[in-house]
């Protein structure tokens, strides 16, 4: 049977060749325990097997709604191919050592010094303090390597169902509807 995610990673790198902004964009849906949805683009920082991996600061909206409620979705869209994917699934923590190797081998300096100026999702007077402690930190770690911060990290969505769409002339769309039962995917076709 057909792995949907090696799927989407082909279709990860069409989009990189087609020239869209953000290939690996994806937007990330979230709710609280109550229910509460909230949405947002994150970047897809690895497509596995059975899941996909994103990064980002544990204490945010997105890590304390996922810490009381694991369930996540996640759509990509590709508008100069006229695709998108839809998965489902439950997001949990990275180990330490994995969000460290990402953090010190594919996030740039200054992005490692913003995962430290800023606490993401917290009311600020301005964006000049968020500016100044960035500048602060630039001295701080003059010279050396900037380690990860405790609250920053990477979040595994253990994907169970995936949806593959394709445009279609008048509106006749190829709709692939994958679901993992153990190590398999179940494959059906949509109406459009």
């Amino acid at each position: 049977m057909m792995n949907p995610l090696h799927i989407l990673a082909a279709w990860i790198e069409d989009a990189a060749k087609a020239g869209e902004a953000e290939p690996s964009a994806m937007a990330l849906a979230t709710a609280t325990r109550g229910g509460v949805p909230s949405c947002r683009i994150v970047l897809c920082r690895g497509v596995g097997e059975q899941s996909v991996r994103f990064f980002t600061n544990y204490e945010s909206r997105k890590g304390i709604e996922i810490q009381n409620n694991a369930a996540v979705a996640t759509t990509f869209y590709w508008g100069s191919l006229a695709r998108q994917a839809r998965l489902i699934g439950t997001a949990s923590r990275l180990s330490a050592s994995e969000s460290d190797a990402y953090f010190l081998e594919h996030r740039p300096r200054g992005h490692r010094l913003q995962s430290w100026a800023s606490r993401q999702s917290t009311v600020i007077a301005s964006l000049d303090e968020v500016r100044a402690r960035h500048a602060e930190l630039e001295k701080r770690f003059e010279g050396e390597v900037v380690p990860r911060p405790d609250y920053w990290g990477g979040f595994e969505i253990a994907v169970t169902e995936v949806e593959l769409w394709k445009s279609g002339t008048d509106r006749l769309h190829e709709r692939r509807l994958f679901k993992r039962e153990g190590d398999s995917w179940l494959e059906s076709l949509l109406s459009p």
